[in-house]
C-alpha cells in the first residue's frame, strides 16, 4: 500500500514497478478504485474480459462484488497476477482481495491509516536534490542560468512532482527560461492567495494558471476551447472520459482533437485510445477557479445536458452512468439543487425504459432521494421530492414490488418529508 497526498507520484510509481517486473507475472491488472461504484465497474469489466458471467443463475440479478471477485479468482487460479488498485478510498477494500494465495496486489491511497495485513508505505515529496535533478533532466540546459535557479524553482514548487511536471512542460513548450518562469510563478502566486485552498492546491493552481496563459498566447480561440473542455472534465470521474462526450464543446472533431492535444502538451490531461484521464489535483484546482469566479453552475448545467443526450432511453452505458453519478455527488455536496433534481429525473426516466435495469433504477433513484433529503429541506423541495417518489413508485409497480402507489410509503425513510409521503398516497394519477 502506497499512501500520500495527491500529486505525489503514487500512481506513477506503481506503473513503473509493473513495467519493471512485467516478466514476473502472467497478468498485471489495473483497477481504478476511487469509490465502490468505480471499483465495481472495474471488476465488472475485468470479469467480462475473462468471460466470467456478470449475472446470477436466474439471468437477471447482478452478482454482488464478493461473488464476482471469487469467480474472477477462480478463473485465474492457475495464474500469478499482480493487481494494481489505484486511488483506494475505502479501508475495507482489502477484504475483497483476501482468501487467495497466488496473487499479489499493490494499492495507492490518500488515506494514511491502514490495518494489517496491508503494509503501508508513505510516498513523500521529492528531496531538494531529487527535485533539482528532475528539473535538470527535463529542461533544456540553454534555458537554465544557474543551479541556483533550479533550486529556487524546486522550492517554489514545494518539491511536488505534479507541479514540476507541469512547470517543465510549460518551459519546454514555450520560449521561456527558468528565470522567466520563476517571475511568472511569483506573480501568479500572489493572485491566488485569497482563494479557499490549501498550499498544495495553490501551488498547482499557480502552475495551472501559467499553463493556461501560455495556451492562450499560442492560439486564443483554441485556448478558450481547451479551457472550456478542461472545465467540463473537472466534474467527471477522472478516468475513462470518452472523447465523444465532449463533441458538443467544439465546432468540429478536428478542433476538439487540437484542444485536447494542447492540454496534453502542458501535462494537464492524458489521452489514449479515445479516452481522457485527468489528475484529481488538476480537477480540484479547476473547480476552485470556477467556484471563485461563479461559473460552476453553468458548467455543471451544460455537462448534464451532454450526458443526457448521450444516455438515450434505448442505450445504457455504464461508463457514462458513472460520470453522471460523479456529477450528482458533487452537485449534492455543493448544494446545486436544480442540477441534482435534473440528474434524478434523467436517470429515473432512462432506467425505467430499460426493463432489465428496473431493480438498479429503483436503487439509484432511492439513493438520490436519500441524498437530496439530507441536504435540502423546506417547502420549496416538496414538489420535487414528490415527483421523485412517484417515479420510484412507478418502477416498483413495474417490477411487482408494489401493487398500489400507497404501498411505496415507508419504503424510503425521509424523516424531514413525512408530509410529502402522506400527500403521495393521493397522487396516483401521476402514474397513469
Amino acid at each position: 500500500m502506497l499512501t500520500g497526498m495527491g500529486g505525489i507520484g503514487k500512481s506513477t510509481t506503481i506503473k513503473w514497478y509493473a513495467s519493471e517486473h512485467s516478466g514476473d507475472f502472467h497478468h498485471i491488472i489495473w483497477l481504478d478504485s476511487e469509490g465502490r461504484e468505480v471499483l465495481a465497474k472495474s471488476l465488472r469489466a475485468l470479469a467480462d474480459s475473462l468471460l466470467v458471467p456478470l449475472l446470477l443463475n436466474d439471468g437477471i440479478t447482478p452478482k454482488g462484488l464478493d461473488i464476482l471477485v471469487a469467480d474472477i479468482f477462480r478463473e485465474l487460479r492457475d495464474k500469478v497476477c499482480l493487481f494494481l488498485l489505484d486511488n483506494v478510498d475505502n479501508p475495507d477494500v482489502d477484504q475483497l482481495l483476501s482468501g487467495q494465495q497466488t496473487h499479489f496486489s499493490i494499492l495507492t491511497s490518500r488515506l494514511q491509516r491502514w490495518q494489517e495485513p496491508l503494509v503501508a508505505m508513505e510516498v513523500g515529496l521529492f528531496s531538494k536534490e531529487e527535485a533539482v535533478s528532475y528539473l535538470r533532466k527535463n529542461i533544456d540546459q540553454a534555458k537554465v542560468g544557474s543551479e541556483k535557479e533550479l533550486s529556487d524553482l524546486a522550492e517554489a514548487l514545494q518539491y511536488l512532482p505534479l507541479a514540476m511536471k507541469q512547470a517543465t512542460a510549460c518551459i519546454e513548450g514555450l520560449d521561456l527560461t527558468v528565470q522567466d518562469y520563476l517571475k511568472e510563478f511569483q506573480a501568479k502566486s500572489q493572485a491566488v492567495l485569497g482563494y479557499s485552498a490549501g498550499n498544495t492546491e495553490k501551488t498547482i493552481l499557480t502552475t495551472w494558471s501559467i499553463s493556461v496563459d501560455s495556451i492562450m498566447q499560442k492560439d486564443k480561440a483554441m485556448g478558450e476551447l481547451a479551457l472550456k473542455i478542461l472545465s467540463a472534465i473537472s466534474y467527471l470521474n477522472p478516468e475513462n472520459i470518452p472523447k465523444s462526450l465532449l463533441l458538443s464543446q467544439a465546432s468540429s472533431k478536428l478542433d476538439l482533437s487540437r484542444a485536447l492535444e494542447l492540454l496534453s502538451q502542458y501535462s494537464l490531461i492524458k489521452v489514449n485510445m479515445g479516452m481522457i484521464r485527468i489528475h484529481r489535483l488538476v480537477q480540484e484546482t479547476m473547480r476552485i477557479t470556477l467556484f471563485e469566479n461563479d461559473k460552476e453552475g453553468k458548467v455543471l448545467h451544460d455537462l448534464l445536458r451532454d450526458l443526457h443526450q448521450k444516455l438515450s432511453v434505448r442505450y445504457w452505458d455504464e461508463n457514462l452512468a458513472l460520470h453522471m453519478r460523479t456529477v450528482i455527488k458533487y452537485a449534492t455536496v455543493q448544494h446545486h439543487k436544480h442540477i441534482v433534481l435534473k440528474c434524478m429525473e434523467i436517470e429515473a426516466n432512462i432506467m425505467h425504459n430499460l426493463h432489465k435495469e428496473t431493480v438498479k433504477a429503483m436503487s439509484m433513484l432511492e439513493q438520490c432521494i436519500q441524498e437530496y433529503s439530507q441536504v435540502y429541506h423546506g417547502s420549496e423541495c416538496q414538489g420535487n421530492i414528490l415527483r421523485a417518489m412517484c417515479l420510484l413508485s412507478f418502477l416498483q409497480l413495474l417490477s411487482g414490488q408494489a401493487t398500489t402507489a400507497s404501498d411505496t410509503i415507508g419504503k424510503v425513510s425521509i424523516p424531514r418529508f413525512q408530509d410529502i409521503l402522506q400527500t403521495f398516497s393521493s397522487s396516483t394519477t401521476f402514474l397513469g
